[in-house]
Formats: C-alpha cells, structure tokens, sequence
C-alpha cells in the first residue's frame, strides 16, 4: 500500500501547532529513497521520503503525528513545466 508513495509527516512540536512536514529533513539517513515532486501551489520541488521497506517505516519520524501516503505513485505525479 506504501510502495512508491511520497510521503508526508503530521509534526506535533511542543509549544506548535501541529504541520504536515513533506520535505525530507536533512538528517534523513542515505538509504532512504526519496523522490522529487513538483509542487504547482508553491511552484517549486518538494523532496519527499518513499516507503518502500519496513526499515524505512521503522526511522520515519511521527513527533506525535502520523505519516499520510499520497494518492499517487511517484513514477505518476506531476512534473514541472517546462
């Protein structure tokens, strides 16, 4: 069901309002596979993490929150125009 699915992640930081993280932090480990989409609203790539093993599932970070799937596969979402 996650395969190939950019991912997002619900943060709740102290003190915050909770906020739908989509870029993958710097810190994400290499061996996280990553894909970049093109975002039309901000008009720019959003660099989001792709589930696609369990080791993956077990390092993404919840802060509270949870992870939201896309609704799309990775090799069908948008690209930038050109």
């Amino acid at each position: 069901m996650l395969r190939d699915r950019p991912l997002s992640v619900i943060r709740v930081l102290r003190g915050q309002a909770p906020f739908m993280q989509k870029n993958v932090p710097r810190y994400t480990p290499p061996w996280v596979p990553t894909v970049s989409v093109w975002a039309e609203a901000s008009r720019r790539d959003v660099h989001y993490a792709l589930c696609n093993d369990p080791r993956t599932l077990l390092c993404s970070p919840t802060s509270g929150g949870g992870i939201h799937p896309a609704l799309v596969v990775a090799a069908t979402g948008p690209t930038p125009p050109t």
